[in-house]
Parts: C-alpha cells; structure tokens; sequence
C-alpha cells in the first residue's frame, strides 16, 4: 500500500509531475515534536512507533509513571464524588494528594489533545495525497 502512495504522490496531474511532497510517514507522527521530548506519554508513543525491541523495553519507568498520573487522577475524581453536595455540609479543603491528582488528571488531558491534533494533521495529510 505504501508502494501505491508513493506513486501517487509522483503521478501527474494536468501534465505536470508533482514530485513536491515527501514520501508519507505516519509512524513518527511525534518525532521531533517538544511534545515528544517534554511530556511522558508523547516520549512513550514516539518510543513505541519506533518499532525498537530495546527502547520498548526500556520503558518500564516512564509507563510506571503514567500508570502513577492516572492513579492520582483516578483518586482525586473518587474523592470528589464521594463528598457531599449539599454546601451546607462541612468539607475540608483539598488534600495535597488531591490537587496532584487534579494536576495529573489536566495534564493528561492536554497530552491526549496534542496526540490527537498530531494525528489529525496526519490524517489530513493522507487524505491530500489520496485525493491527488
């Protein structure tokens, strides 16, 4: 299929060969990106599309770590499910485990928005190329 991409990319259209576009690449969506070398869960996508046995098992404390932000997240939303409603009930202010949890559960969130609009451009950029 790829094959067939890359001819697409050098068919002409009009009479006019349109060998302007790079051959398509939607492995390393991230590579490069500073989401991929800031942000956990950018590092661990870009290692996983690399396709390297070494650098995959090399991830154990950068998964761990994301495991840890979604359990933080995953408390702070049970805590605050489990408080009462009712305002005229007494409450304590927010643990600092609690504000963690609510810091882990909006960063994780901002990270899934910019995987997604890296894979939107890639998306779009397929449909280009197939239209061509």
């Amino acid at each position: 299929m790829a094959d067939s991409l890359q001819r697409a990319d050098r068919a002409t259209h009009s009479g006019v060969k349109t060998d302007a576009l790079p051959p398509f690449d939607s492995a390393h969506f991230l590579q490069g990106s500073s989401f991929a070398e800031e942000r956990r869960l950018g590092f661990v996508l870009n290692v996983l599309a690399s396709n390297d046995p070494a650098a995959v098992a090399a991830l154990s404390p950068d998964l761990q770590g994301l495991v840890d932000d979604v359990a933080d997240g995953l408390k702070f939303v049970a805590v605050t499910l489990a408080r009462p409603a009712d305002a005229s009930q007494k409450t304590d202010p927010p643990t600092a485990e609690e504000c963690r949890g609510l810091g882990s559960i909006v960063g994780l969130l901002a990270d899934v928005l910019q995987v997604v609009s890296a894979a939107d451009i890639h998306r779009a950029n397929a449909e280009y190329r197939l239209r061509r």
